[in-house]
This record gives C-alpha cells, structure tokens and sequence, in this order.
C-alpha cells in the first residue's frame, strides 16, 4: 500500500512519524508472504506459523487504519471547535494521485504481457477477447475496479485496494470537518466498529453468494469505518491520551499483539470476512499508538534501513503479482529447479531489490514531478 504520510519537511507542518514508516515494511511483507509463501513451507512447518502466513490478508486492513490515521496527523488542522483540511483540496489530491499513480501504472504495465496472453489464450474470439481486454484495462486504469464484483481483481489483483485508497483520497476532506471533533471520542470509535462488522455480519446471516462476499471484501464502503477509525486514532494520538499511550504502551502494545495472535492462531472460518473487514482494527489501532509514542520502537524502527525499506513497501506490495509471474516464466526458461523456500527467498530479494530501484529512480521523481505540474496547472 501506498504511503500517506508526507516526505519531506516542506510538504508538512509535523514531523513524519518515522518508525510506522518503518513498520509498513514489515506488513508489506507479510501480504506477500500470505500470497505467495504458503506452498513453499515445508510439511514440519509449525501451525502457528502457518497460520499466521495464512492471515497475511490482514495486513490491507491495517494499512487502512495507517492511512487514515496519517492522513489526519499529516494534513487536519484545528479551525474553532473542530478540524479542517490543511491547505486546498486541490493540493491534497495532487498530491495522492502523485504519490499512487506512478507506480501503480509501472505495475500495469508488468502485467500486461500476462494479462494480454490469458485473454487471448482463453478461448474467445478476437472480438470478444478484444472487448473483454478493453474492459479490463479502462476499469483498472480508472481505479475504479473495487466498486464492480467480478471485476475486482482484474490486472494486477492486489491494485484492487490501491482503488478502495484512491475513494478515501476523494472522501478525505469532506471526512475530515465532519467526522474528526476537536477532541477524540470512544462512543465514535464504537460505532465505527460495529458499522465495519455489519457488512460481514449481513453476508453470513443471509448466506449470501460469490457477488455479496465480492462487495463485501472489496467495496470501497464497507473498508471506510476502518479508514474512519484511523482518522479518530490521529485525533486521540493529539489529546490527553497521547500521555496516557506513553505511560503505559507496552499495556497497549500487549493487549493489541496478544488480541491478534489469539484469532489468527487458529484459523475459523466463519471469521474470515470479519477479519478481513476490520475485526483487528482496535487491537492494530493499540500497537500503532504504541509504537508512534514509543522510542525505543523509533530507534529500530525508525533506522534509516528500514525507513527505506517502508518508502519502498508500496512498490513491494504493488509490484508483488506481475514480478511473481515474470519470475515463475523466468524460472520456467531458465529450467530452475530450486527448493521452494529457496525460490521464494530469491524472488522476495528480487522484488525488494526492484521496489527499491523503483522508489529511487520512478516513484519518488515522478511524484515530485506531477505534484509541481498539478498544483499549478
């Protein structure tokens, strides 16, 4: 996922908070991990392991809550008893549309080698095959495949909430005054809660097909309480409870890492979509206060390797499908025949290395380029 708190002092009144940035790395990983690691574990490998690689989906929902929580830190500020959008709209969207688009075009066009052959390979005719292509690459070129089941995953899967991102870019400065008090409130928080469970919630009680639980994992609307929640955090990270964070984080570092291993030690299924959707948020939301009041985190976390490593985990997690596709072909013609911890190890080092040379030499660049182009155009 994209980054969302600003990078360089110029384009923000507050410090960056280093060390999630640093954390972002970690989670980055793990959705990797989740996609494409699963099979390549030996058969000893322990269930508890296992079964934390097989949530690593969750990992979107925490970068939901990251998002909205940085958003709010890096742009709200107060105007008489609530906040408002630092700077213009305009700036603001320049801004994200500078930092998302880049690299989620770099990634579209890796895949469409791939995406070209399977539509042709796939049995239609030219026109029909022609047709479903075009679909295809407007609806994803758009951001706009989160809102259509069935189309969610088309191209490049993980862009999908790279999308539902790019609707909370939108809803951002309209959220902000509304949603955002001047003081943080639990009773908010609550309700955003319950309304993220809701939608899982409604699927399960009415059995609902393949089309419901599409909109629901990947419904732009469905992941905002999340997103929301983020935003309240930020806001509670700069009241009285910041102090409180600071006195006792390893109680919250705690209470969030031991309520997230619990669910994710063994599996259930029927809590699948509600973890998918937000059921970690408080416990995520607990260790992401930790962390950002806490300095011992700051001085590991917040180390110029893994401050790189987290600029660069957007390129991690865009780039993952199609560098795994080119590897599997590369493998394939170059006749491999690695053990497959070994080839996953060499493909995660390929795409750190790529994501790296692609936040230097493209994303960062790019970005600066567009913003200056954008907001003054």
């Amino acid at each position: 996922m994209p980054a969302t708190s600003p990078s360089s002092p110029r384009e923000a009144a507050r410090p960056e908070l280093r060390a999630l940035t640093g954390l972002r790395f970690f989670v980055a990983a793990h959705v990797v991990l989740y996609h494409f690691a699963g099979a390549a574990l030996p058969d000893a490998t322990p269930a508890l392991v296992r079964n934390f690689i097989g949530h690593g989906y969750v990992g979107v929902s925490f970068f939901y809550l990251l998002s909205g929580f940085i958003l709010t830190y890096s742009y709200a500020e107060r105007s008489g008893d609530g906040v408002r959008l630092r700077g213009t709209s305009r700036r603001f969207f320049a801004r994200r549309l500078a930092r998302i688009y880049p690299l989620y075009l770099l990634a579209w066009l890796l895949a469409a080698p791939f995406v070209i052959a399977h539509r042709f390979g796939g049995g239609d005719s030219i026109l029909t095959a022609l047709a479903k292509l075009g679909a295809s690459a407007l609806v994803s070129l758009s951001l706009a495949q989160a809102w259509l089941p069935g189309a969610n995953t088309w191209w490049n899967p993980p862009g999908w909430s790279i999308s539902v991102e790019a609707f909370f870019y939108l809803a951002f400065p309209w959220l902000l005054p509304r949603l955002v008090p001047r003081r943080a409130s639990l009773a908010a928080f609550v309700a955003l809660y319950v309304a993220a469970l809701v939608p899982p919630l409604v699927h399960l009680l009415a059995r609902g097909g393949e089309t419901s639980l599409a909109a629901v994992k990947y419904n732009p609307l469905c992941h905002l309480p999340v997103f929301a929640m983020g935003m309240l955090l930020a806001r509670a990270f700069d009241s009285p409870l910041r102090a409180a964070v600071e006195r006792h984080r390893g109680v919250f570092l705690t209470l969030g890492l031991a309520a997230s291993l619990a669910v994710v030690a063994r599996p259930v299924d029927a809590l699948y979509l509600f973890i998918h959707n937000g059921l970690l948020a408080p416990a995520f939301g607990a260790c992401l206060l930790a962390v950002a009041t806490s300095r011992r985190a700051s001085a590991y976390l917040a180390s110029p390797t893994l401050v790189l490593l987290g600029e660069a985990s957007y390129g991690v997690y865009i780039l993952q499908a199609p560098l795994w596709l080119g590897w599997r072909r590369l493998a394939r013609v170059a006749s491999l025949d690695l053990a497959p911890l070994v080839d996953f190890a060499l493909y995660f080092a390929a795409l750190c290395a790529i994501s790296l040379l692609a936040f230097k030499l493209l994303e960062s660049p790019a970005r600066r380029i567009l913003r200056a182009r954008m907001e003054t155009a």
